[in-house]
């Protein structure tokens, strides 16, 4: 009698080791930002930086005019600011304008947050036509240089006159 070779099978499939390496590296996380070199993006990038600008246009005039009925409601915080709704804001865009307007302005770098509007401005235009109204480049360093002096020389103009301190904002 011949001897019986034990020749029984495990059907469970075993991974190679090359399997296994690779699903390390599945698991890292990698973006994906092919959706910056898409033209639609730049078109919807380029649309929002021109409303934005428009919007903080309106705001930022109207808080000149109304910057001292505002000031106290809008200081009180925002959360407090949306959820009463007794509160009634003289910003011609309402809270948010009050709010935008008083971030910018009274709470950042004064009369001078007027150039954030060009920037985005010119960074619209330029990404959603394709042409520049300004030299692009020159026009962003000009912007920041005169954002920073002119916060800070409003802040030292005025530092006695505290009905125009806010030209300075906080930095100034």
């Amino acid at each position: 009698m011949a001897k019986k070779s034990n020749t029984f099978k495990d059907n469970t499939i075993e991974e190679p080791k090359s399997e296994a390496k690779r699903t390390k590296k599945a698991k890292t996380v990698r973006f994906n930002f092919s959706f910056l070199a898409d033209e639609r993006f730049h078109q919807v990038a380029g649309l929002f930086l021109i409303l934005i600008s428009i919007f903080l246009t309106i705001a930022f005039i109207s808080y000149i005019f109304t910057w001292r009925t505002d000031l106290d409601k809008v200081q009180s915080g925002w959360l407090n600011l949306y959820l009463n709704k007794e509160v009634v804001v003289d910003n011609w865009l309402g809270k948010t304008g009050a709010i935008a307007a008083n971030s910018f302005i009274y709470g950042g770098f004064g009369i001078s947050s007027f150039l954030f509007i060009l920037i985005a401005f010119i960074t619209g235009f330029k990404l959603v036509f394709k042409e520049t109204l300004l030299p692009f480049s020159k026009t962003i360093r000009y912007s920041l240089f005169g954002l920073l002096f002119v916060s800070v020389s409003f802040g030292y103009i005025f530092k006695n006159v505290s009905d125009m301190l806010f030209l300075g904002g906080t930095f100034g």
